[in-house]
């Protein structure tokens, strides 16, 4: 009964602060089967072996708007078909993404999940091969969100499994009497609230780990109920992510136990990897964040967590690039200690470069640490460097959201700032104000470039070695040139304000892509803007 223990106590996050009465495990029986009969039946429910579902699906990127809060950049055009056993973890699911953000194009693939093995079946990103075993993180992350949008897939879990459910009890909410019950499944507290009036499940929800906001609750909500071959079934579902709708799943159709002729969930034998659970369990951990940036076709579940996708180097005196698969830091050696810019990805990510860097410079320290700028990808491993000592250096428009980073909880997913307890230091530049490292040896120009992606971006400029730093606005080798739309823009911004500064550039390394010269960036722009 240890897991029952843990259940407990992480659901009483969600329900301390409203009143509930508790009831006893051997109730959870009676619940489970009262939700059945109002979904269809208790044999029905129990007959059905598979589920195919055909829907249309809207929503915000994570965290992509220009400032702090600012309106968030919105996908409209994804739809997909997923067929699932419900007597196992085995799920078929044909994507179809038309992107506009943050690049224009269009992808259709197919996922196959079969217990610990995936696969993934056409292009589905830009850096995908046609055909690819599934990263270990977008399997758990995948079978998380494919849990929770189908509550039959729950309510059959909680019926195959009744010893395992928990009733937490009942509550008075928005005049409307609920009961929550709860399973642990992939790692998760899933809780499942209950219309007591109908008996039909009102929503899921679990507590995800999110690398700004810290513990988050992610909620699936159940509407617009009918009928399915005789089983009752939601066809607008919206999941929302700290109380903003975040996805929008409108159902076109559902079947049930269609006969197949081949089986639609056989991973081909050439892609069967073995599982790596280190890597499965970030994706849990994240699996909110995972999985909607998949669906925007950025593949941010590449194995970027373990020994083998850290890269350092040199590119200069003094100065190292240190490269993942998709997004890349810079350290920058002072006369007693170090820089490091966009501390990138996840706590997972900084807690892998640490010892890498305590090894190549065993007597100096990270003093500052400097995002680029405040979307997730880029500043989300900085409470790591923070717990080992650095001071955040970031502008005034970005003062409070980095002030939430830092104080966020971190209960359900305890990180090294969490569990220290240090009290965090911050350098605050004046917005538009370009801020000077120096420490008599080397000076870093921290520029804040004007741009439209993230008004304010802090370029590093290291003025010995003629080294600009940039993200985003420009990805050296990533594009060939004519840029495509929206990247495009974003370097014709970094154009039009570097050159009125007259800098002595020499080489552009990029958060991503690589690093060139800085002709290479101006011969770039003139083939995709000829009238510059």
């Amino acid at each position: 009964m240890k897991h029952l223990a843990k259940t407990l106590t992480v659901s009483s996050l969600l329900l301390t602060s409203i009143g509930w009465t508790a009831n006893s495990l051997a109730d959870s029986p009676a619940e489970i089967t009262r939700i059945a009969d109002a979904m269809g039946g208790l044999e029905r429910l129990r007959s059905v072996s598979n589920q195919t579902v055909s829907a249309d699906i809207t929503g915000i990127a994570p965290l992509q708007a220009p400032v702090p809060g600012g309106e968030p950049e919105r996908f409209d055009n994804i739809t997909y078909t997923i067929t699932r056993a419900l007597d196992g973890e085995r799920f078929n699911t044909h994507w179809t993404l038309d992107i506009e953000f943050p690049l224009k194009t269009h992808y259709a693939f197919t996922e196959i999940i079969n217990g610990e093995h995936g696969a993934v079946l056409g292009v589905d990103s830009i850096l995908q091969t046609p055909q690819a075993p599934m990263q270990a993180i977008r399997l758990g992350a995948r079978k998380i969100n494919h849990f929770v949008t189908s509550p039959v897939a729950v309510v059959k879990a909680m019926l195959a499994a009744p010893t395992e459910v928990v009733l937490l009890g009942s509550l008075e909410h928005r005049e409307r009497n609920e009961t929550v019950l709860a399973i642990k499944k992939y790692g998760k507290d899933i809780q499942l609230w209950i219309d007591n009036n109908t008996h039909l499940p009102i929503k899921a929800s679990y507590w995800d780990s999110n690398p700004s906001y810290g513990d988050t609750q992610i909620v699936t909500q159940y509407s617009d109920w009918q009928d399915a071959a005789g089983i009752k079934v939601p066809m607008l579902i919206k999941q929302s992510d700290q109380g903003m709708e975040m996805v929008r799943i409108q159902r076109r159709s559902v079947e049930f136990d269609i006969a197949f002729i081949a089986d639609p969930f056989e991973v081909p034998a050439s892609l069967n990897v073995d599982l790596d659970t280190g890597l499965y369990n970030i994706g849990v951990k994240y699996a909110n964040w995972f999985h909607r940036y998949l669906l925007v076709g950025i593949p941010f579940d590449l194995n970027q967590y373990s020994p083998e996708s850290v890269f350092l180097h040199p590119v200069g005196d003094g100065v190292f690039y240190l490269q993942g698969f998709t997004h890349h830091s810079l350290i920058v050696e002072m006369s007693d200690y170090l820089v490091l810019f966009d501390p990138v990805l996840l706590e997972e990510r900084t807690q892998l470069v640490l010892p890498v860097i305590k090894q190549q410079w065993p007597n100096k320290k990270i003093k500052y640490v400097v995002p680029t700028h405040f979307h997730v990808d880029h500043s989300g491993g900085l409470r790591g460097y923070v717990a080992d000592g650095a001071q955040l250096v970031t502008t005034e428009r970005n003062e409070d959201f980095y002030e939430n980073v830092l104080k966020s909880k971190h209960i359900v997913y305890p990180d090294l700032l969490a569990l220290m307890h240090k009290k965090a230091r911050m350098l605050e530049i004046n917005d538009g104000e370009t801020y000077v490292i120096d420490d008599g040896e080397r000076r870093i120009h921290l520029l804040q470039i004007a741009n439209r992606h993230a008004p304010g971006l802090i370029a590093p400029y290291i003025e010995d070695q003629k080294i600009l730093f940039i993200s985003d606005l420009y990805s050296p080798g990533f594009f060939t040139a004519p840029i495509p739309p929206q990247f495009s823009y974003w370097g014709l911004d970094l154009y039009n304000d570097l050159l009125p500064r007259k800098l002595e550039i020499k080489t552009i390394i990029g958060a991503h892509g690589g690093m060139g010269s800085f002709q290479d960036f101006i011969d770039a722009m003139n083939l995709t803007f000829p009238e510059l």
